[in-house]
């Protein structure tokens, strides 16, 4: 990773981590750039922590949120080249927790998430503005029931 010069000299501490976050522009070697917080781990790595908004070249993806220890978690959203987007929590660069996952074509499903997966109660909204509900497990559902 390519460090930019223009290191914002503003130093924050998150409680949740020790060391100091400070703020800088990276870009790597594929031409992906990373724009946010970081910190220097104890080993010298530099590590995405905080707020950040990542742009990869490698899977034509832009991703704007939390990161903890050079992984996505806590909240962000994630757009994909082919127009669908995911908005909502992370846990170790996956979705998971609550959140809203839209298609190109104009369907959406909200509600929870297991390791990429629908998974819990859950709301999808097809094309035609219709809504289903129901429980989803491992990202699939038998009982989506019409909302009328």
């Amino acid at each position: 990773m390519v460090k930019n010069n223009k290191e914002n000299n503003k130093k924050k501490t998150n409680s949740r981590q020790e060391s100091v976050i400070k703020t800088n522009t990276f870009i790597f070697p594929d031409g992906s750039t990373y724009e946010g917080d970081y910190k220097e781990s104890e080993n010298g790595k530099i590590v995405r922590s905080g707020h950040g908004k990542f742009v990869s070249l490698a899977n034509q993806s832009t991703y704007e949120g939390e990161w903890i220890n050079d992984e996505i978690s806590g909240k962000g959203k994630i757009e994909y080249a082919n127009g669908n987007s995911y908005e909502g929590e992370w846990l170790n660069n996956q979705y998971n927790g609550t959140g809203t996952y839209r298609w190109s074509d104009g369907s959406y499903y909200v509600g929870e998430w297991l390791e990429n997966k629908m998974n819990g109660p859950g709301k999808y909204y097809d094309k035609n503005k219709e809504v289903w509900i129901g429980l989803f497990i491992n990202g699939k559902s038998d009982s989506l029931v019409n909302e009328i």
